[in-house]
């Protein structure tokens, strides 16, 4: 406990909104929030198709405090991603003590967890 954070935890805002062209209709894309939080979290930006890699799997909901959201992940080295945004973990280390990115600040390090999806 205490130890590790999600790599990026972000919050939906207006910059996320997205209106139907024909309804008018507004929604949330939590795929935009997801890569803005990539971006201002980490300093990972993602456009256009790279979206497209990022893969939003679980919903959780706390009862206790009336707060729901979804974890998902990236692979940064996805085919989706166009090459010259595509990152390796010593590229995101690089960056991560380099950088001035927005919320830089509230990260110490980044661990890198190997695992291999099914």
């Amino acid at each position: 406990p205490d130890n590790f954070t999600c790599g990026a935890v972000e919050s939906c805002s207006v910059k996320d909104y997205e209106v139907d062209a024909e309804t008018k209709a507004t929604t949330i894309s939590l795929v935009k929030t997801a890569a803005r939080g990539l971006e201002e979290e980490l300093g990972v930006h993602l456009e256009g198709r790279d979206l497209e890699a990022i893969t939003l799997a679980t919903v959780y909901l706390k009862h206790d405090t009336h707060e729901w959201g979804l974890c998902g992940f990236v692979d940064l080295n996805d085919a989706r991603i166009h090459p010259e945004r595509r990152l390796t973990v010593e590229q995101m280390r690089t960056r991560f003590t380099s950088a001035g990115f927005k919320d830089k600040f509230e990260h110490e390090r980044i661990v890198a967890v190997e695992f291999t999806l099914p």
